[in-house]
């Protein structure tokens, strides 16, 4: 984005991104950027989920090469539930024959303590 609009050189963008690391969390609670540099973004896709009834929006950011998901109603992070959001990026991303270990918690498998 520096490059498009040529501000490479701009000496407040350059302080403000200098002191990013100083930021409060408010303004970056619910950006999902796991660390990542722009450059690295590439291997993610965001999809846009709506239903006909709310009429609400989610986002639904996936990892390509991990198929790892990330929505933004962040019912897996609070429950450890997939969402139907993101179970409808998995189903058109055509990913049904085997959900991603990383999805079944051990509470859910046999090797759960009780």
């Amino acid at each position: 984005m520096l490059e498009k609009y040529d501000l490479k050189d701009n000496n407040w963008l350059k302080n403000t991104f200098a002191i990013r690391e100083k930021w409060s969390m408010a303004y970056g609670r619910n950006i999902f950027s796991a660390g990542m540099q722009s450059t690295q973004l590439r291997d993610f896709h965001k999809y846009n989920v709506s239903t006909h009834e709310s009429g609400r929006e989610h986002a639904v950011v996936v990892k390509q090469s991990t198929k790892v998901l990330s929505c933004s109603c962040k019912l897996f992070e609070f429950s450890g539930v997939l969402c139907g959001h993101a179970l409808k990026i998995l189903n058109t991303l055509n990913v049904k024959d085997k959900i991603s270990d990383h999805y079944i918690l051990k509470r859910w498998t046999q090797n759960a303590e009780t």
